[in-house]
């Protein structure tokens, strides 16, 4: 709930634009919201309702840290996906994470 945990103004920018180019609402996920539970993965049981049973063709992950959230929120998704039958592609953007030596 603070300043620094808000979405970066020109990130959010580039989000409404989306939604207004594409008339698309966006699902933004949060994590971190459940006290004194350590919470690497966003991928939640909601997450994979809207997957599963949405017309999803493409997901943009984001997140800090490539060492820590991002994977393990990648790896449950594909883990989750994968057993469901579903195609799994993911595609890492390289420098786009802060890099933590041994990940």
């Amino acid at each position: 709930g603070t300043e620094g945990a808000n979405i970066h103004p020109s990130v959010a920018l580039a989000l409404e634009r989306h939604t207004v180019r594409t008339g698309r609402p966006l699902d933004l996920v949060f994590k971190g919201y459940r006290p004194y539970v350590e919470q690497y993965s966003a991928y939640m049981p909601e997450v994979e309702t809207v997957l599963v049973d949405g017309d999803i063709r493409e997901i943009v992950l984001c997140g800090e840290a490539l060492s820590h959230c991002v994977l393990h929120t990648a790896g449950d998704m594909r883990k989750s996906l994968a057993k469901r039958g579903h195609s799994v592609v993911i595609d890492i953007l390289d420098r786009c994470s802060s890099i933590i030596p041994g990940f």
